[in-house]
């Protein structure tokens, strides 16, 4: 066996062992988990942030947690009097000034609008205008929070410049944040848990792994020689490749699955390029494989698969080069007669990119190309892939000949 090989084998070993003894403990509890609420934006993210930076949250600790808030995450002075708002929604300012900002920190003489993402799509020219509201103060400044920092889309800074939003990460600004929560709260253990509990959430969903005695064996392995790092960096490198090589090729069997039922016009498809760029950027670009399914006047409607964080598919409508329209919604009414397809349209939240979506291969067992959760490390298992993909092609096929007739899948 060569060394890298002997390494990968030696690691292997100690996180089975490391399995095997979570697995006999109670660690995996978790009540975000068990309520069906680890990726709920509004309901959980928002919300729990929210209420441990109000100073009269339930949490009794007063201004504690918001101060340090300003000081590890924003890096400002907390204010002596700051509001706190969540879905705070914006006046009309003009016909195109619209949007509800998730998070909001402003008072005399400054406002602060934070976006959280976890796996929504960004909206048309959102950030511009977050950022438009908040010049309404002197001191301002529109945060991006994702769980790993990564930059808005260009669609959403629209004549904005790249520098004019700073970004957050929920794997490190706010898991620091959290952690300085928890030792403020270690006299209150009800507050302690649930913070101790929203941390492992985060760490789930952005594929930190915590750092303990496993982890340190494999730290020492990987350090105990030049050649067992040269190894390990042989393989860092080698992850990134392995990773597009997977996108690409679940993609390209999904295109050869649709064939030529879909064959009106063809596909295009930028997940080739864009697959390689999204393990080595900051820069947010996504792989796609789209379909063409009918014109409206200037109007195109595309049934589109695509990866963001997660994989999922859906039908989304746009102008020229894939320009983003979605207070236009009514220019399709009737670009098919059936009657679902006009009801789709008619309850459109006419802020998203998508008319609809779903992911693959189900809300359930969801893929993070990104953060390679559980399911997508069965990709690499061939039985596991055989039967991700399978399930696949049973939500495609349940749905393609209704989407080859009207453009719609319910």
């Amino acid at each position: 066996m060569t060394n890298i090989e002997i390494l990968l084998q030696q690691v292997a070993n100690i996180l089975d062992m490391r399995n095997k003894v979570a697995n006999a403990r109670s660690d995996k509890f978790n009540i975000f988990t068990v309520l069906d609420m680890e990726t709920k934006e509004v309901n959980t993210h928002c919300r729990l942030i929210y209420e441990l930076l109000s100073p009269d949250g339930q949490h009794g600790m007063g201004r504690a947690f918001l101060d340090e808030f300003f000081d590890m995450v924003l890096h400002k002075p907390a204010p002596e009097f700051v509001m706190i708002k969540r879905e705070y929604a914006i006046n009309a300012l003009a016909d195109d000034e619209y949007g509800r900002i998730d998070l909001l920190l402003e008072g005399k003489g400054f406002c602060y609008p934070i976006e959280v993402k976890i796996y929504a799509d960004d909206q048309s020219r959102q950030i511009e205008r977050y950022n438009n509201f908040a010049l309404k103060e002197k001191n301002n400044q529109v945060y991006y929070l994702t769980l790993d920092g990564h930059e808005p889309s260009t669609n959403s800074l629209g004549n904005l410049e790249e520098n004019a939003v700073e970004c957050l990460s929920f794997a490190t600004d706010i898991r620091g944040w959290l952690i300085r929560c928890g030792e403020i709260a270690w006299r209150s253990p009800a507050v302690s848990e649930i913070i101790r509990q929203y941390i492992s959430l985060i760490d789930k969903l952005t594929g930190n792994v915590q750092e303990d005695e496993y982890m340190s064996m494999i730290k020492n392995m990987v350090g105990v020689s030049k050649e067992n790092y040269q190894s390990a960096f042989a393989i860092e490198h080698a992850l990134k490749l392995v990773r597009t090589e997977m996108m690409q090729r679940v993609f390209s069997e999904i295109e050869n699955h649709i064939g030529d039922r879909l064959s009106l016009f063809r596909p295009q498809r930028n997940y080739v390029d864009l697959s390689k760029k999204y393990y080595e950027s900051n820069r947010r670009v996504w792989p796609g494989l789209s379909y063409l399914l009918n014109t409206c006047g200037d109007y195109n409607i595309a049934l589109r698969f695509e990866v963001e964080e997660n994989f999922y598919y859906g039908v989304v409508f746009f102008k020229n080069d894939w320009d983003q329209v979605p207070k236009e919604a009514d220019k399709i009414l009737n670009a098919f007669s059936n009657e679902d397809w006009r009801k789709t349209v008619k309850s459109y939240k006419r802020n998203d990119w998508w008319l609809w979506y779903k992911y693959l291969p189900s809300k359930e067992k969801r893929i993070n190309f990104r953060n390679g959760n559980e399911n997508y490390s069965d990709l690499y298992d061939s039985e596991g892939y055989s039967k991700i993909m399978q399930e696949v092609f049973m939500e495609i096929g349940t749905q393609l000949e209704s989407i080859r007739n009207t453009g719609l899948c319910r």
